[in-house]
């Protein structure tokens, strides 16, 4: 169920993770920098290393007493287009999961993590204060309160099978909606940090983690994920 995630330790579900990157883990990040620039820095998936993300521009890697280990954004140009991979290609599926644990200047067109296939215009896009879906129409799920500029997990679970969509802060229902299909190619790579490596709605803030499951977790597994990382986040 949990255990062991790259070099470290973690409590987080392993059952269907496809993709744990992760600033604390130096299986995922090169342990003899302090940041990464364009020519040399990356970071890596724990569960498959041929699975990487090219850092564009300069996010940084701060870590403690400033903050909990993380990558920080500037908003203008900074952002990690991954590699595309087989594993990450979710051609007719089923259930899906993307979580991951932010701090940020709060405002629409800030985008966490995405990926989208032009052409047909299909994808997702996890943000802090919303999730959309598009398929041919957009399906999107907000927040109504206040966001807030502490860290927050935020996470999406999509079930086919049960026809939701659901979106969670800290391990809380937001909202759900109805829908019976996610299924696209993911001829785009994932990004973190903007909408799509085309550099559009860059987000401005911390990252300090993204994990993608190829099932939809259930709202249970949500506050165990939770309760397994909040400790690094207080």
């Amino acid at each position: 169920m949990s255990g062991r995630v790259g070099s470290i330790t973690t409590d987080i579900i392993e059952d269907g993770l496809v993709l744990n990157v992760d600033a604390a883990n130096r299986t995922s990040y090169p342990a003899q920098r302090t940041f990464a620039i364009a020519e040399s820095g990356s970071c890596y998936n724990t569960l498959n290393l041929s699975i990487s993300g090219s850092f564009i521009s300069d996010p940084q890697f701060i870590t403690q007493p400033i903050s909990a280990s993380c990558w920080t954004f500037d908003g203008v140009d900074d952002y990690i287009p991954f590699t595309i991979s087989s594993e990450l290609d979710f051609t007719s599926q089923n259930e899906i999961t993307v979580s991951g644990w932010v701090k940020g200047i709060q405002s629409d067109l800030k985008c966490i993590a995405s990926m989208w296939q032009p052409g047909p215009n299909k994808m997702w896009a996890l943000y802090h204060d919303r999730i959309t879906i598009y398929l041919g129409s957009n399906i999107i799920l907000h927040r109504t309160q206040a966001s807030s500029t502490n860290w927050e997990q935020i996470v999406f679970t999509y079930s086919k099978s049960e026809g939701k969509l659901k979106y969670y802060v800290d391990a809380v229902s937001i909202e759900t909606s109805n829908s019976n299909d996610l299924s696209y190619n993911s001829v785009s790579p994932l990004t973190i940090g903007s909408l799509t490596d085309n550099v559009l709605q860059l987000f401005l803030g911390d990252i300090a983690n993204i994990h993608i499951y190829n099932r939809a977790l259930s709202s249970t597994e949500v506050l165990h994920n939770y309760n397994a990382l909040k400790g690094r986040f207080s």
